[in-house]
């Protein structure tokens, strides 16, 4: 077998833009795009959650983007954990719902004036569950456009134990966005 051949170019190689190759944006300025797509978000959310409120508009309130580790995600007390993929790069992405907060809407959903039970059942019933499913579908249409990069939010499971859910290890860094809505 013969080895000692030149290889010859059948055409010219690219030349890209500096613009083109350049790295992404740094974390600060995802930070601030996040920051600054938050005040969309509010009022889209507004009119997605009014529906699971009766028709009453409820007020909602996003704090300002931070980071911070995998750790601190969770929550204490009993709450409710969402994974989803944001598509196509199928980054993960987690909401955490306190379970008082989906008991009121269930008691409000049954035509109760919105109190959860004390103590808290440690385990949720089924229509809280559903009650879950719900507001994943609110959250998963109105932060679908506000994210860069994400056709769509689908929604993979949800449980109790947030080991069961947390998609990354505790001391990885995660972006967190708080919000808080009251009526």
């Amino acid at each position: 077998m013969r080895q000692d051949f030149a290889f010859v170019a059948e055409r010219t190689l690219a030349s890209h833009s500096p613009a083109l190759v350049r790295s992404g944006p740094a974390d600060v300025d995802l930070l601030a795009g996040l920051g600054r797509s938050a005040q969309r978000l509010v009022r889209s959310l507004r009119g997605g959650l009014a529906r699971m409120c009766g028709g009453d508009t409820p007020e909602v309130k996003i704090d300002p983007p931070r980071e911070m580790t995998g750790d601190d995600v969770i929550q204490p007390g009993q709450c409710l954990y969402s994974l989803f993929a944001l598509a196509p790069a199928q980054t993960r992405m987690v909401s955490v719902i306190e379970a008082e907060t989906l008991l009121r809407l269930v008691d409000r959903a049954f035509g109760g004036p919105g109190e959860a039970p004390r103590p808290i059942p440690r385990e949720l019933p089924m229509s809280a569950d559903m009650m879950a499913q719900r507001v994943e579908a609110v959250l998963a249409a109105e932060l679908a456009p506000m994210l860069p990069g994400a056709h769509a939010i689908n929604p993979l499971r949800r449980d109790g134990d947030w080991r069961e859910i947390l998609p990354w290890p505790t001391e990885a860094r995660v972006v967190m966005v708080t919000i808080a809505v009251t009526e």
